[in-house]
């Protein structure tokens, strides 16, 4: 899991911090990029918030998602990947 904070670390920090201290700890940030810019390299194209990928151990990105995170959405990321494993040839979402 890659956490990259764009801008109000303080406020971030804080909120990873009251979910689980293994998010905050594998944050990095604040980008040193514009965020748009960062969030484009991440292969949101239209380089705004919110943006989520999920990718495979080898690099492969196996979903991406523009909206609001809910544990449901989070869950669907990783399974993309599982399923990924388990179909190789299937292509990503």
């Amino acid at each position: 899991m890659r956490i990259v904070i764009l801008d109000q670390e303080e406020r971030a920090r804080s909120e990873l911090r009251a979910m689980s201290a293994y998010l905050d700890a594998n944050a990095i940030g604040p980008a040193t990029d514009a965020p748009g810019d960062v969030l484009r390299a991440a292969g949101d194209d239209r380089g705004i918030l919110p943006y989520a990928r999920s990718v495979s151990h080898d690099g492969r990105i196996c979903s991406t998602w523009s909206g609001m995170l809910t544990v449901s959405r989070v869950k669907s990321l990783i399974a993309a990947c599982v399923g990924l494993l388990t179909s190789p040839g299937r292509s990503p979402s």
